[in-house]
């Protein structure tokens, strides 16, 4: 293994979480962001390669592909993969690093946009560089409501026509 790129020293036998540690700054996270940067890219090529090989698909097949919005760099990768960059969905730029939910949101924001067809491919991948941790999952697109691509203005929302026919009591 790989020294994860963020980690918290305090804890274990080593360094027990004691007042003096506590003050001498072991409670602090450290992170080496240069790594994670570094290996970011090679975790997202690999949760999509494996996407792609487990499915068996080519990168032409994939209509649109949803990577794991962690900094601005989103539209940079899509020259790393051979991904043309109008088929690399990226929102950062409107919500900023919003950890977890990210690729909820560009969900989202794909169905909103209403510019998928039915049966596109939708390749979600993500990656968590700090515990070198990659998943992906190959999505065949269609619409929750039959509107089968066609705009309209106003929608509820993508989480209300998910969750729509789910009772919770």
């Amino acid at each position: 293994g790989k020294k994860p790129g963020m980690w918290l020293p305090l804890g274990g036998s080593m360094h027990p979480g004691t007042v003096e540690n506590v003050k001498s700054g072991l409670a602090n996270f450290k992170h080496d962001y240069k790594a994670v940067l570094e290996h970011g890219p090679v975790l997202f090529t690999s949760a999509m390669n494996d996407a792609l090989q487990a499915t068996n698909t080519s990168i032409s097949d994939i209509s649109l592909f949803v990577p794991h919005q962690a900094n601005g760099k989103i539209p940079e990768l899509a020259t790393k993969f051979g991904v043309p960059q109008e088929r690399m969905f990226h929102n950062f730029e409107r919500y900023g690093n919003t950890a977890n939910a990210s690729v909820m949101l560009c969900l989202s924001d794909i169905a909103d946009e209403n510019e998928l067809a039915e049966g596109d491919l939708v390749l979600v991948a993500s990656a968590e560089s700090t515990k070198w941790l990659y998943a992906s999952i190959l999505l065949k697109w269609t619409s929750m409501t039959g509107e089968k691509n066609i705009r309209v203005r106003k929608r509820d929302s993508f989480f209300r026509r998910l969750y729509a026919g789910f009772a919770f009591w």
